[in-house]
Order: structure tokens, then sequence, then C-alpha cells
């Protein structure tokens, strides 16, 4: 079955075929199976926000020449003069010198742009929604919509840390005395400790975007001072540049870090069970990388070049301004396939942990600043249409067969798509109104443009300086009328679009049931003819023992014998055979 996996399902050739969902639930278990149905089915979803991503883009790009703004802020004749971008030797410049960038922004944020942010908004919920249908059917079909979890043994590692302790008491399970855990004397100290270390990780991963903030600022401006032309007509090129290989460095390193902390401090708190570490040990981690993967982007999208000041007052940082913008194969050949085999590495205590969180990352990207990237989807399609056969060939080539685990479903994983997909809400909202010029264009058009039109917009957007007032102390500067109504209006957006979108979001989740209905008539009469089957067997026993001597009054039950999943698997083949079968034929 390895090899029939390896040739039908990880070999890179067979991209295009579908996974045979059954054979690798077969031959690694639930848990796995479930995973790659669940990477499948998510790459599936990815083709329609993909496709409209792309038409939004390509409708982008064909609409520059017509967009009314990149024409007049293009257009040299309109001598729109710009301050200084820093405060020594840098010049004043022409508006039309940014040209090429006002042109490229329109690709991104325009009309077809805030459609395919509240299409996303949507998706996330029919996406999950669709999932638990998904699920359901796999639990039906694979005989997992009544598997109950046992209770549990203890971790070896918790009854050695706990070896020595004072502190024992009988579980309520399987009555056997165990070594505990104080609550208030030992675990709420533990578990506080634990939260605090999470936060104060979280706020060093933020100290350190703001260092490569202060970072861009100080050198830029440093680079301007500098007397070779080379340096000075280059500095925002070198300054970003090695910002940019500065930050990767940065979360790689803290990604390594935050990692090995979590595993510390989950081991701290000394979870009883497996589960409860597992559930633990990714919580903590997935909040950690989140924060280190996505701290960059959010500063990005709604602070960078919100807090400059104006000429004559600008806004600083340590004195700088904010930025605006052979043989041995040979040898393998001579074993047997089970010696091969052991030869490979083992999959590790965490499984698919880092599979699921480099997906879960994805699903970040794709959701929370889609508005930003309409590309996201189909850049994410690409690479999860790789990540399949990739992870395929990893299990099939790579790694030793793991113990095969059953799973009901997918875990936390679930519940952090769910958070994800709530928040996206909340930050494509915020994207729209503050980082996209949409509800400025809008406020201009049909409050203070005389034909309703974009025409005179950016000399609308631009503000008039005297530069006899650089002198200190000249403040008589101050937000006008029509800047408070942008900053109402965009508000405005931003809690009618949640709100909106919420309802809709909630409206979906109730219509969409979490089982097709088929599926709950066949799960219905599945559990009848079992109680059916189990009423008759105990008659029949109880008829038996009444036979062979017992009274009238007296009746005696014996258990059946049979396994409860034997019986449910005749159950099912009764339910999906052509023609139908009494109980007693069962």
């Amino acid at each position: 079955m390895r090899r029939l996996l390896y040739e039908n399902w990880s070999w890179w050739r067979t991209f295009y075929k579908v996974q045979p969902l059954d054979y690798i639930k077969t031959y690694f278990g639930e848990k796995i199976g479930l995973y790659f149905t669940w990477l499948g089915f998510y790459t599936s979803m990815l083709f329609l926000p993909s496709i409209i991503g792309f038409v939004v883009f390509i409708y982008g790009v064909a609409t520059i020449n017509q967009n009314v703004i990149a024409e007049e802020g293009c257009d040299k004749s309109n001598n729109f003069t710009m301050c200084p971008l820093c405060n020594s030797r840098c010049p004043y410049w022409p508006y039309s010198a940014v040209c090429a960038d006002i042109r490229a922004s329109h690709m991104f944020d325009n009309g077809a742009t805030v459609f395919f942010t509240c299409f996303m908004s949507l998706w996330g919920t029919v996406f999950l929604e669709l999932w638990k249908r998904k699920q359901a059917s796999l639990q039906f079909q694979w005989n997992l919509f009544n598997y109950e979890e046992e209770e549990e043994p203890p971790r070896p590692e918790y009854l050695v840390k706990l070896a020595n302790s004072q502190f024992k008491k009988k579980h309520r399970v399987s009555g056997i005395e165990e070594p505990y855990l104080p609550f208030w004397r030992r675990k709420v100290p533990i578990y506080l400790g634990s939260v605090s270390t999470v936060i104060f990780m979280c706020l060093v991963a933020l100290s350190f975007v703001f260092g490569v903030i202060a970072y861009r600022m100080t050198v830029r401006a440093a680079l301007y001072l500098s007397e070779n032309p080379m340096i000075y007509n280059n500095a925002g090129i070198v300054t970003s540049a090695t910002a940019a290989c500065l930050n990767l460095l940065v979360i790689l390193i803290l990604n390594y870090l935050y990692g090995k902390a979590a595993v510390c401090l989950t081991d701290m708190e000394c979870h009883r069970t497996q589960s409860n570490y597992d559930y633990a040990l990714n919580f903590k981690i997935y909040i950690l990388k989140f924060v280190n993967f996505y701290s960059s982007l959010i500063y990005i999208a709604f602070f960078k070049s919100r807090f400059t000041g104006y000429p004559g007052d600008y806004n600083t940082l340590f004195g700088a301004r904010q930025e605006e913008d052979p043989d041995k194969d040979d040898n393998k050949k001579k074993l047997k396939p089970w010696e091969k085999d052991y030869l490979l590495d083992t999959l590790g205590p965490r499984g698919l942990y880092e599979e699921y969180l480099e997906m879960l990352i994805q699903f970040g990207f794709v959701t929370l600043f889609v508005a930003a990237f309409p590309l996201a989807p189909l850049c994410a399609l690409l690479n999860n249409i790789i990540e399949i056969r990739s992870d395929a060939g990893k299990l099939t080539k790579v790694y030793r067969r793991p113990v095969a685990i059953t799973a009901k479903n997918i875990g936390v994983w679930y519940s952090i798509m769910y958070g994800i997909a709530k928040i996206a809400i909340v930050s494509n909202a915020f994207i729209i109104a503050f980082t996209s010029s949409f509800v400025q264009r809008l406020v201009y058009q049909y409050a203070y443009s005389l034909d309703h039109s974009y025409h005179g917009y950016t000399n609308n957007s631009l503000a008039y300086f005297n530069v006899s007032d650089f002198e200190p102390g000249n403040n008589k500067y101050d937000y006008t009328k029509q800047h408070w109504n942008t900053v109402a209006a965009q508000f405005a957006l931003v809690v009618v679009y949640q709100n909106v979108i919420l309802m809709l979001t909630n409206f979906i989740a109730h219509i969409i049931p979490d089982m097709p209905g088929h599926l709950e008539v066949q799960h219905l009469q599945e559990k009848h003819l079992v109680n059916e089957m189990i009423i008759k067997t105990e008659l029949k026993h109880a008829m038996s023992s009444n036979a062979a001597g017992g009274s009238d009054n007296e009746v005696v039950f014996k258990p059946d014998l049979r396994p409860e999943v034997e019986l449910k698997t005749l159950t099912k083949r009764c339910l999906h055979s052509d023609e139908r079968c009494s109980t007693s034929e069962v």
C-alpha cells in the first residue's frame, strides 16, 4: 500500500489526481487522513477566490489609463511641488515623480477591491461551514460518529516529574492513586508565570518591529547627510533593502526561540494527558508566531505614515522624521523493504503540527490582509497544490510509518480558523476605511466635487504650506472640517461593514446545516437498526435463560458479546446494500 500511495498520490506527476483518502486513512490512520482531507478541501475552496481576485487585479490594470486621479497626479503641468522628505539636503520634489506608484496603487485600491474584500469576509464563514459538512461525511464514512475518546492515561513525563510529590489522590474514573498538582498552591502560580512570559515575548516581538522602524528612520537620515553622491541618491533603496533583510532575520530568530520557549513553558505547566499538553503547546506557539509574522504588516497597514505631523511640526523619533513612504545507496538497495523503512526518520511526537501551523499562517494572510493584495488566494492555491504532494512525499519517502491515531476532527485548528475569520472582518474593515483611499474619494465625490466626479481630487487631497512657516514656532496650521468629516465617514464605514458582514456570516452559518440531510437520515437509520438488534438480542438471551429454568417473574439479561464496531459495520452493510435486510438476517 505504501508503494501504491507513492505512485498514485505523492509522486509529482499525480498532482492533478484526486487524493485516495480512504487509502490514506487505512495506512496512516484517521488523524493524518483528516489532515489531508482538510488540506485538499481548503485548496479546492481557494479556486473561486483565486479567479475573482485575479479578475479584480486585471480590472485594476485595465483601468489604469482611465483613472482620473492618476492622470492628475502624473500631469506635470499641474506643478504640484512637495515638501522635502528629510530635514537636511533633501530637495523639493514634484508630485509627478511618484506617478508610477500612483498608477500601481490603483491596481490594488479600487472599487472592485472593496467588493472582493466583502466577498472574502463571507468566504471565510462559508469555508468553515462547508468543512463541517465535509467532516461529518467523513465521520460517517469512517465510522467516527460515535467515537468517544477513552479516558487518557497520564503522560509518562507527568508521572516522572511528580514521582516524589506529596500530593496524591485517586482518579475519579480509573480509581488509581496518582500524584497531582494542587490548584491554588502550584497550578495558579505556574499558569500566571506562563501567561506573563507569553505576553512578555509578544512585547519583545513588537519591540523588534519598533527597532526596525527606528533603524529605517535613522539610517535613512544618516545616508542623506553623506557627501558621496551614490550613497545620497540611493539612500531610500539601501535603507529599505537592509531593513527588510534585518526584519526577516529577526522573524527567523524569534520563530526558533519562540518554539523552544513554548515547549519549556508547556513542560513547566505539567499537563496530565497528552491531548491537554498538545492543545496548550499549539495555542502558545500560534499566538507567538501570529505576533511575530503579522506585526510588521499590521504596522504597515494601520500605523505607517499616519502620525508624521506636518511641515514645521514633524513628529520625530530619536531626532529623525518618521517614515513616509552514491556507494551508500548501493548498500541500501540490498536491504529488505522493512529494513529500509526502519532506517527512515520518525514523524515525531508533534506529528502534523508544523504542517497545520504553516497552513494556518497562510490562511491568516489570505483573510486578514486580502484587501491589500487580491492575488493572495491565487498564490495560496498554487502553493497548496505543491504542498499536498510535498507533505505526501515526506510521509511515503522520508518518515517511517507512524502509529495510526484515531481522531474525530482536526481539533484546536478549527477554533483558530474560526477566530481568524472573525478578526479578518475587523481587519479588512479598517484597511478599507483607513489604509485605502476609498472613503476619501467618496467623501470628495459626493460632498465637495462640483460635478460629483473625481476631477480635482488630487489638488483637494494636498495641503498648501507657506515655506516661510518652516521656522520653529509658526504652528498655525490645523485640520480642516473636511478632514474630520472624512474621519467620521471612515469610522461609520467600519461600524456598518462589521455589523452587516457579521449579520450575513451568522445568517450563512445558520442556513448551512452541519450535516447533509441524507447523511442525517442514514445516521438515524443506523441508530434505529442498532437499537432494534440490541433489543432483540437481549430478548433472545432472556427467553433462552427462562427456558433453561428461570421463573416467569425473573428475567435474566445477558450482555451482547459481539463488539460494537462489528455491529455497526454490519448495520452499515445493510443500509448501503441494494436489498433491505432484516435484523434477524444480520
